[in-house]
């Protein structure tokens, strides 16, 4: 078994969303959304990125319901197929202390570069708070991330 992914960054962190919850990938200046786009980067506190900018349009099932939402991820965007025996959970000790509950497991490449995996289930009422359409105290506050030396 296999998981086709859609590979991209944030900041310096590679990332990963599994290609069937995006419809579609935009240049970052195309007049396509109708909202302002949930950045990644910017949602992990991860500081500026001179890397260029895509929109991800994503699909989200909630409340019996398909929506259509976009996610701010920066280049190079590309597909990728993840053998099972590529991914895996995320370790007890991350798991315990891991603060973003989209973060749900990590990820092995061929060339050996560690792929952070992402829901888009769990992003998505982030993206509603942008929108200011969630009620304040329903989602969990993010902490500054700050890497280990």
């Amino acid at each position: 078994m296999s998981l086709a992914v859609v590979h991209f960054y944030a900041g310096e962190c590679a990332c990963a969303i599994a290609q069937h919850h995006i419809a579609a990938l935009y240049q970052f200046d195309a007049p396509v959304a109708d909202a302002p786009p949930l950045n990644l980067r910017e949602l992990l506190n991860l500081g500026s990125s001179p890397r260029q900018q895509r929109l991800l349009k994503l699909h989200t099932h909630r409340d019996n319901s398909l929506q259509t939402w976009w996610l701010a991820v920066e280049e190079p965007v590309t597909l990728a197929t993840l053998k099972n025996e590529q991914i895996y959970p995320l370790p007890p000790l991350v798991a315990t202390h891991c603060r973003h509950p989209a973060l749900r497991a990590l990820a092995l490449t061929t060339s050996q570069q560690l792929l952070l995996l992402f829901d888009p289930e769990h992003l998505y009422p982030f993206y509603l708070k942008l929108q200011g359409r969630c009620t304040k105290g329903r989602l969990r506050t993010l902490q500054s991330l700050t890497p280990i030396t």
